[in-house]
């Protein structure tokens, strides 16, 4: 065994730190490098979901094709009333989420980026592998950030988890594709997905730094009962702390987005932002339809408004600041 976790990282012995090992070390590192790199800033970003619609047949999500969730596509003008309640809000980053929708193409975006535009709002986009073609046609209008998440750096459970028309190898090379031709990307994992294991983790780890993404993500498997996993076993959120503090290690010489999001839960969420988190979401998604984008489900989910999101920002001593801000010091 290293005697520090500075060794462990510099050994890239990520199973011990997953373990728990050194969590002591780990957690007391994590906060300071988080404390040099963001103060105590956290941005606030508005997420929206446009449609439940999906090609996929994801076993872990509630929105896959095979599941009975009530589908729904938003308009175009309702989301960007959406858009105008987050920024009279003072939210200027708006997460617009997506099934794979190929009604979601370019004509459907096309106004919503202008009206973004033109009223000083960013945009990032979860809406799956699509041509890219048409990702370069988003970027030529403006819009430049996109999530997508591999899930698992385990080839074989991604293509058996992640039925997505898309083979692990393709799904790697499209991120790489993607950034190479300008993009700012986020991708990440699920701690806990049914079928991987601590080694994988690990794995993920080697991945996400191999691939210097602009955006860390991690979230925790809650099984959704409208998915094929509806009886597995709940992920381990200590696992997913130790986790967002590796990636504040990894990251400790750049200044990088780092969300924690509702799968953590309350307590949780806080503890991360101690950790490197610096992204909360506030869902701006219109009521009638927020609770039928079936991601993620569970008591444990905690999803919040502005008012209590700022509060727990206050609970965990942070301060809360715009995108704008923050992304002064992001890497171009």
């Amino acid at each position: 065994m290293f005697e520090t976790v500075d060794e462990v990282i510099m050994n890239k012995d990520f199973i011990s730190l997953i373990e728990g090992k050194y969590d002591d070390e780990l957690f007391k590192k994590a906060q300071a490098i988080r404390e040099e790199n963001y103060k105590n800033n956290v941005y606030l970003r508005g997420i929206i979901d446009m449609s439940n619609y999906c090609m996929c047949s994801c076993k872990f999500c509630g929105n896959s094709c095979m599941s009975t969730t009530e589908r729904y596509r938003l308009t175009v003008n309702q989301i960007i009333e959406s858009i105008k309640f987050a920024q009279n809000d003072g939210i200027d980053l708006i997460h617009l989420a997506a099934g794979l929708d190929y009604k979601i193409n370019v004509e459907y975006l096309e106004p919503i980026i202008e009206y973004c535009n033109a009223n000083g709002i960013n945009l990032e986009m979860a809406i799956g592998i699509k041509n890219i073609e048409v990702y370069k046609r988003i970027m030529d209008m403006g819009a430049k950030r996109f999530i997508l998440k591999f899930e698992t750096s385990n080839k074989d459970v991604f293509e058996d988890v992640k039925d997505c028309h898309c083979s692990f190898d393709d799904y790697i090379a499209f991120i790489k594709l993607l950034k190479k031709n300008g993009a700012h990307i986020g991708s990440g994992n699920i701690i806990g997905l049914p079928g991987t294991t601590i080694r994988d983790i690990a794995n993920d780890i080697k991945l996400i730094n191999d691939l210097d993404l602009n955006m860390i993500s991690t979230s925790i498997f809650i099984p959704n009962k409208e998915s094929v996993f509806a009886n597995e076993k709940t992920g381990d959120r200590e696992l997913a702390l130790r986790y967002i503090s590796i990636m504040t290690l990894l990251q400790r010489d750049r200044r990088i987005s780092i969300p924690t999001n509702s799968s953590f839960g309350l307590n949780n969420k806080i503890k991360a932002l101690k950790l490197g988190a610096n992204v909360l979401s506030v869902n701006y998604t219109n009521t009638d339809y927020e609770k039928k984008y079936s991601i993620y489900d569970g008591a444990a989910r905690y999803r919040a408004d502005l008012d209590k999101t700022k509060n727990y920002i206050k609970q965990a001593g942070m301060d809360c600041i715009s995108w704008r801000e923050f992304k002064k010091n992001e890497p171009k």
